[in-house]
């Protein structure tokens, strides 16, 4: 409730006009309930009752005559047209336009906050799922707490106002009629219980099918090429089945509640007529006051129903409510209070050891890694052996449980991720290309970097050949209408946004394992181009990296293995690539070795 408050302050003058607007439409929709009566009785009696319910005419135009009459009544009704759009018009756009204002606030902020979580929360947690959170949770929570509460204001304003004309048409009709009122709002009680819980379990299905289908379109060519298309779609529609059921659930509980509105006020209306007609017949009630106070009774049908429809949508949006909340308890990442000042010698991990949630057994124990500025450090290992949580720890990704981090002999471990972050560039298997122009890529990291620099970075790289083949800095990469660009050339690209930057060190996750001979060649000459003033550390299982580096650390089983034989670890099973591999780590010459200086043995 506070951060709605908190999201509705900033349009305080807005939401005033708007209820403004609506007190003027339902005081309009109300006068139309009023006229009724008198305007049937001039019309039956052809002006000669009926005026004393009508004094403006008589003043505009000086006579009590039919004709005179009924054209003030039609300038009246003109004139309560003309401000019942203006009122609506209002209400629309202050009132639905802040919603929608609102509901677009909302959503940047769950998306900040959805960002800023640590890893281990996105763990946990599918990326459907946080999908459906951000864009069908945040619409349907719009719906619930922002939408349907103005429609709950304008709905009941209309009701109160023809509420009114009934009760000074008949105060004792208006009472017989108000019989039905109780047993509508315990009917609509009961009906949105039933339909908070089908909207809540909607959405865990929803949830459930939207991370199956971003999983398997994530990994579309893995599906394809096993033949799991018809397996997907049927574990697709089986989620979809499930969400499905608990729709139609939904809509039948939201479609009884008109069912017993209806009936229940047609037998109050039906008492109600017959209790008017006595009253009529004994001289109690004129026959003109029965007419306005029937078409209000009328005339609040609508607004009645649409309030009822309105607390069904508040009770669908309360599962949406509960896990866009849920999201947005979780703590987020501390924000950085500094930054480290660029590395002069060396950022080393003393005794780091980290544990996944849940996990009885260690990722990485009593890890003690340096890197150097100036040199190259090959990280190898068989699969499961920790190097992919050792990467994170030491791009800040994951925060150690135990042991140090050290920037040039400052400790940093207890300083806030983001810091550490700011001086170390990851770049992945399959670095990040954005839908955008090449110069917009490049300024990811970077986004007050000018055109000049970008071409530097781009050349430091070797990538004039592709600014040349696009024809320039506003090329538009991506796979949406844009231009392609090969692995190899989109690692090079990440490491070019992290010069950018002003990064010292670079962590490369088996950057050659997707690439060609020449591409991993030309990585490598890289490598030799940046070694001089960066600390690099490259997951590597290439002979080729693996022979280009300064130093080879192996871990296994979380630890790194002292003394080891690296010749005999690359014949391991574990290890595939046999003797050639076997060459590359024990130092033997290998065709990209001299590219950098040769291996200086392994460090443990």
């Amino acid at each position: 409730m506070k951060g709605l408050l908190r999201l509705l302050r900033p349009h305080r003058a807005r939401l005033l006009g708007g209820v403004a607007c609506l007190l003027l439409l339902a005081a309009t929709s109300a006068a139309y309930a009023y006229l009724t009566g008198p305007l049937l009785q001039v019309l039956l009696t052809g002006g000669r009752q009926g005026g004393g319910y009508l004094p403006l005419p008589r003043l505009w135009l000086g006579n009590t005559d039919a004709s005179a009459v009924l054209v003030g009544m039609a300038i009246a009704l003109c004139g309560l047209a003309l401000l019942k759009g203006l009122a609506h018009l209002g209400q629309a756009l202050l009132l639905e336009g802040t919603a929608e204002r609102i509901g677009h606030r909302l959503r940047v902020e769950v998306y900040d906050h959805l960002v800023r979580l640590p890893l281990g929360w996105y763990r946990r947690s599918g990326v459907g799922d946080l999908l459906t959170r951000l864009l069908d949770d945040v619409q349907r929570v719009q719906e619930a707490a922002v939408a349907a509460p103005i429609a709950l204001a304008r709905e009941g304003l209309a009701a109160l106002a023809l509420l009114g004309v009934a009760l000074v048409m008949s105060p004792a009709l208006t009472l017989a009629a108000a019989l039905a009122l109780p047993l509508v709002g315990l009917v609509i009680a009961l009906l949105s219980r039933g339909v908070k819980r089908a909207a809540r379990g909607r959405q865990r299905h929803m949830a459930a099918l939207a991370d199956r289908a971003t999983v398997a379109l994530s990994a579309i060519r893995e599906v394809k090429s096993s033949g799991a298309e018809p397996r997907e779609v049927a574990a697709l529609a089986r989620e979809g089945r499930e969400a499905l059921r608990w729709s139609w659930r939904r809509i039948a509980l939201r479609a009884v509640a008109p069912l017993a509105n209806e009936v229940m006020a047609a037998a109050a209306l039906g008492l109600t007529l017959v209790y008017a007609g006595a009253q009529i017949a004994s001289g109690a009630l004129a026959a003109e006051r029965f007419v306005s106070f029937f078409a209000a009774l009328l005339m609040l049908y609508r607004p009645v129903k649409a309030l009822g429809q309105a607390v069904h949508v508040i009770a669908s949006g309360a599962a949406s409510v509960e896990r866009v909340v849920v999201l947005l308890q979780q703590p987020r990442e501390a924000p950085s209070e500094g930054t480290l000042p660029p590395l002069g010698r060396a950022f080393e991990l003393r005794g780091v050891c980290f544990t996944y949630e849940g996990s009885a057994r260690a990722a990485i124990r009593d890890v003690d890694l340096s890197l150097d500025v100036g040199a190259v450090v090959a990280l190898a290992g068989p699969s499961g052996a920790g190097k992919s949580t050792l990467v994170s720890v030491a791009c800040g990704l994951e925060r150690p449980g135990a042991g140090a981090l050290l920037w040039d002999g400052e400790a940093i471990t207890d300083r806030p991720p983001g810091e550490l972050r700011a001086r170390v560039a990851l770049v992945p298997q399959q670095p990040l290309v954005l839908p955008a122009s090449l110069g917009e890529n490049l300024r990811y990291g970077a986004p007050t970097a000018g055109e000049e620099q970008l071409r530097e970075a781009l050349s430091a790289v070797g990538l004039d050949e592709l600014l040349a083949r696009l024809g320039g800095l506003d090329a538009v990469l991506g796979p949406r209408d844009g231009q392609g660009v090969s692995v190899g050339e989109a690692q090079r690209l990440a490491v070019a946004r992290a010069l950018l930057r002003g990064v010292r060190v670079l962590v490369l996750d088996e950057p050659s394992s997707a690439l060609d001979a020449g591409s991993e060649r030309r990585l490598v000459e890289l490598l030799g181009r940046l070694r001089r003033d960066h600390a690099i550390l490259v997951v590597a299982h290439s002979p080729a990296l693996i022979a280009a580096a300064d130093r080879v650390v192996w871990l296994r089983e979380g630890r790194i293995a002292p003394d080891v034989d690296l010749g005999d670890e690359a014949e391991s099973p574990a290890l595939p690539g046999g003797g050639a591999r076997s060459a590359a780590c024990a130092g033997r010459p290998t065709e990209l070795a001299p590219i950098l200086a040769p291996p200086r043995g392994a460090a443990g």
